[in-house]
């Protein structure tokens, strides 16, 4: 026993040790997306409130309230808001490989192969690291998981589950759904009498209905709406109907987040657990609760559009234990039944293989193709901001869909086309005319900046007042600060363009920067 315990427990360090190393390769990373999360945490501290820009009201614009509360904090004590979102990426993904082996340690040695599987996942290494919330997220999920493993005690973890639930309310939109769906669990095993009592239900219950009648509250007080701005930016098209179609694009969003981990190799081992109930090991049904909730709201949103399947990473902990159990459990049919002990083995180890081998090469093509970085939109920023200086003009606007790198990194003052951060183009960007007066009429940006996607989206590029009020750009110095629309307002054209010429600045932005 001492050297199983050994093994595994070598097992455990070297898997963080190689999670760790992945992660510091992608030191330079940060999705733009966090840099809104970073300006209200600044915004925050320095005592603006909970607002995008500071001239604006507060404004929802972040799904991430508990994530916000850590970096306001982090940036409170003093330290990089950055740096302290990888720390805590890191941090906190090395807590679900932690509790990866609180579940599987007494499971059968071929079941702590969730550890590597987990560690090496290029997803769960990509968005760990980009300085959003999806590593607190999946670490939440799965202390779910393992206090619902933890069958004997249930009945005095009431107030632990109900926390845990709470917390993930706070960590994420789908959170509510969580809770619903686990506490309907845990409701079930107490009907039952599975260990589980009534006052346990109770404190499961209420903590987290109290959490969500109290940020529902704040948010009427506070913004003057009970959702969420980022809900009419994003979530007003998701459809719960979107499961009962295979070919939607939700579950092709699924079907290649599947394939692209590799899961599919372990198909068979995985279907023949499903289809025996009876042998499973107690930490089954409480993450098939929490897996089955995370797909239902990926397919209802119908997927993602950023690289390396963002919205499935919260749940790379979880599908590996269920293939380190099923793993296990195809094993131990192989020896039992048919005495193919080592060629069980050997089966579950070519599969742990193969999947080990496809992660490497994501991670290669991500890092070389990265979804849209926080440098790269910072510079955008830059530029503009540089521009507005050297033409005299004070407090420039800017047009843009991309809103993190430019309101963290440049501080300019930015209307969202993307609509997370701007209320009025968050529920009117169906409307074309109602746009158009919002953008030209009340906002009048100095600057435009859109790709082909959002221009087209929002019908900003059919707009008449952009080509009569407005100037293209002379070329960009550097390819990354291309754009499908750049304009600048015609009552300020001469002095930017004068600007823009500047060989200063022109040798400034010739150069593609990196990320600090």
């Amino acid at each position: 026993m001492a050297k199983r315990e050994r093994l595994g427990h070598w097992i455990a360090v070297t898997s963080i040790g190689l999670y760790i190393a992945a992660s510091l390769s992608l030191s330079w990373y940060v999705n733009d997306d966090a840099g809104i999360t970073f300006t209200f945490a600044r915004n925050l501290v320095d005592g603006r409130g909970l607002v995008f820009n500071i001239v604006d009201p507060p404004l929802e614009g972040y799904s991430n309230p508990l994530w916000l509360l850590l970096l306001s904090g982090s940036y409170a004590a003093g330290l990089n808001i950055v740096l302290a979102s990888k720390c805590m990426g890191i941090a906190f993904g090395a807590i679900s490989l932690v509790l990866i082996w609180l579940i599987v340690r007494r499971e059968a040695s071929i079941s702590w192969v969730a550890l590597p599987l987990c560690a090496t996942n290029a997803a769960f290494i990509v968005w760990n690291n980009s300085g959003l919330e999806n590593s607190l997220h999946g670490a939440l999920l799965t202390g779910v998981a393992f206090l619902l493993a933890r069958r004997a005690k249930l009945c005095r973890l009431g107030w632990s589950l109900g926390i845990a639930l709470g917390l993930l309310v706070l960590s994420r939109p789908e959170g509510a759904l969580f809770s619903f769906t686990v506490v309907a669990y845990f409701t079930v095993l107490g009907i039952r009498k599975r260990g589980v009592t009534r006052s346990a239900v109770f404190f499961a219950c209420a903590i987290p209905l109290a959490v969500i009648i109290g940020l529902t509250v704040f948010r009427y007080a506070y913004f003057g709406d009970v959702l969420p701005n980022t809900y009419y930016a994003k979530a007003m098209d998701s459809n719960p109907l979107r499961v009962l179609n295979p070919f939607s694009g939700g579950w092709r969003y699924v079907g290649g987040a599947f394939g692209g981990a590799g899961w599919i190799v372990v198909f068979v081992p995985l279907m023949l657990l499903m289809l025996r109930p009876k042998t499973w090991p107690s930490a089954v049904p409480g993450i098939l609760v929490l897996v089955g909730s995370q797909l239902f709201f990926v397919v209802s949103v119908g997927g993602d559009w950023m690289g390396e399947f963002r919205f499935i990473s919260p749940i790379v902990p979880l599908f590996s234990i269920l293939i380190g159990l099923a793993l296990a459990d195809l094993q131990h049919l192989l020896a039992n039944r048919l005495s193919w002990g080592w060629y069980g083995a050997a089966a579950c180890a070519l599969a742990v293989g193969l999947i080990l081998l496809t992660q490497l090469p994501r991670l290669i093509i991500f890092a070389h193709n990265p979804t849209t970085s926080l440098d790269v939109v910072g510079r955008i920023g830059r530029y503009f901001v540089d521009l507005a200086r050297d033409a005299g003009i004070e407090n420039p606007t800017l047009l843009h869909h991309d809103a993190g790198g430019t309101s963290y990194v440049a501080r300019i003052s930015v209307i969202d086309l993307g609509g997370l951060c701007d209320r009025t183009i968050a529920r009117h960007w169906r409307d074309p005319e109602r746009m158009r007066r919002y953008i030209f009429e009340e906002k009048r940006p100095t600057f435009i900046y859109s790709g082909p996607a959002f221009a087209r989206k929002t019908g900003l590029e059919s707009m008449p007042e952009l080509s009569t009020d407005y100037v293209p750009l002379p070329p960009p110095p550097s390819p990354d600060l291309d754009g499908h629309i750049r304009m600048v307002r015609r009552d300020k054209a001469p002095a930017v363009l004068r600007a823009a010429a500047n060989p200063a600045l022109v040798g400034k932005y010739s150069v593609t920067g990196n990320w600090q």
